[in-house]
């Protein structure tokens, strides 16, 4: 193992091309608001940058990378996400109200050219919802009718495959096939 930062770094999230990985900092001594960091290699073997803040919101954590790895998504807080370039450009905040994400997951990126996401919607209905990658009407794909219900840690979407660990806090790991 080579340690490659030495700051508090939480929610590490590879690039597809494996040459970078983000992930969420307070920054070094740990001060100012938790936004998302990046450290970056050339090529797989060749030495790590030193980290380098990608964005200075009031908050955005659980970075998640686009499939082409030229973007990725951070959750805010105020229950919305931010699209940013992989070099820090801003390219979109969206808050998907009536449906707010939740507090340990950022919309994941799906080859269907939507945004798949764990939420809550304004009338209580808890679940995932699919919304087009720049904003719109969210629908809901997979109600949570059971409150302790969550899912974590979360989608994860293939080529041609959706997956979905649901579990709760007192129970075991459950696991359904969908149609997709």
């Amino acid at each position: 193992p080579v340690q490659v930062t030495d700051c508090v770094a939480t929610s590490p999230s590879w690039s597809p091309d494996g040459l970078a990985i983000a992930f969420n900092s307070w920054g070094p001594g740990a001060t100012g608001n938790r936004n998302i960091w990046v450290i970056s290699r050339s090529e797989v073997g060749m030495p790590w940058s030193d980290p380098v803040q990608l964005t200075d919101l009031e908050e955005c954590t659980w970075p998640v990378w686009a499939s082409d790895g030229e973007s990725l998504n951070c959750r805010t807080v105020d229950g919305g996400w931010v699209r940013v370039s992989r070099h820090g450009e801003v390219l979109s905040h969206n808050n998907p109200s009536p449906v707010s994400v939740s507090w340990y997951s950022s919309p994941i990126f799906s080859p269907d050219g939507g945004l798949y996401l764990v939420g809550r919607h304004e009338d209580g209905s808890r679940g995932v919802w699919w919304l087009p990658v720049e904003g719109g009407e969210a629908t809901m794909v997979v109600p949570f009718d059971d409150p302790s219900l969550v899912v974590f840690p979360g989608i994860t979407i293939g080529p041609e495959n959706f997956y979905l660990t649901i579990a709760d806090y007192e129970s075991d790991i459950w696991v359904m096939d969908l149609d997709w």
